[in-house]
C-alpha cells in the first residue's frame, strides 16, 4: 500500500506539473500514471490486499486489479488528450461502481479475518468510481483549454486536432509551436 501511496502521489505531482505548463509535466505524468497501471494489473493480487496473500479474495483481487488498471489507462487517455477515450471510459463507467457495489457487497459476508482488505478494497473502488465519474463529467475541450490558457492558439489547434478537424496546415502550425518548446 506504501509504494500504491507513493505512485498517488507523483502522478498527482506530475498532473498538477503538467497543467501548470511545466514542460517535464508531460513526460513524468505518463510514466507515472502508466507505472501505476502496470503495478495494478499484473500485480493486482498482490498490491490490493496489502501484501498479504492469504487474507484475500483471490479472484477478486485479480478482477480488480484489472479495473483499476482501466481507470489509469483511461486518465492517462483523458489527460494526454490522446484519441480513444471514450469507448474505455464507457467500459469503466460501468465495471467500476459494478465493482464497488460487489465490494461492499461481499464485505457483508466477510469472515473476521478478511475485515481489512474489504475495507482497503471499499476505499479504493470508491475512489476509483469517483474518478471515473469526474473525468466523465469534464470534457477534454475544456482540459485542453486550461492546459493551454496561457497560448490560446495553441489550445485551438490542440482542441481540433483531438476533435479531429485539424486542417493540414493547421497540423503543421501545431507541431511547429509544438517544437518551438
Amino acid at each position: 500500500m506504501k509504494v500504491e501511496k507513493s505512485l498517488a502521489i507523483l502522478v498527482l505531482l506530475s498532473l498538477v506539473l503538467y497543467y501548470s505548463d511545466v514542460e517535464e509535466g508531460g513526460p513524468f505524468s505518463v510514466l507515472t500514471i502508466s507505472t501505476l497501471s502496470l503495478l495494478y494489473f499484473p500485480g493486482g493480487f498482490y498490491f490490493l490486499a496489502d501484501g498479504e496473500l492469504k487474507n484475500q479474495n483471490l479472484f477478486l483481487s485479480i478482477v480488480s486489479g484489472i479495473i483499476a488498471s482501466l481507470v489509469m489507462v483511461v486518465l492517462l487517455f483523458k489527460t494526454t488528450f490522446w484519441p480513444g477515450d471514450q469507448p474505455m471510459f464507457m467500459v469503466s463507467c460501468v465495471l467500476v461502481p459494478s465493482v464497488t457495489v460487489l465490494i461492499w457487497w461481499m464485505s457483508l459476508k466477510s469472515k473476521d479475518e478478511m475485515v481489512g482488505y474489504y475495507k482497503a478494497m471499499k476505499i479504493r473502488f470508491v475512489i476509483f468510481t469517483l474518478l471515473t465519474f469526474l473525468m466523465y463529467m469534464v470534457p477534454t475541450e475544456n482540459l485542453i483549454q486550461f492546459r493551454f490558457r496561457n497560448q490560446p492558439r495553441e489550445g485551438e489547434l490542440a482542441t481540433k486536432r483531438y476533435q479531429g478537424t485539424i486542417t493540414p496546415d493547421e497540423e503543421v502550425e501545431l507541431k511547429s509551436l509544438w517544437q518551438k518548446k
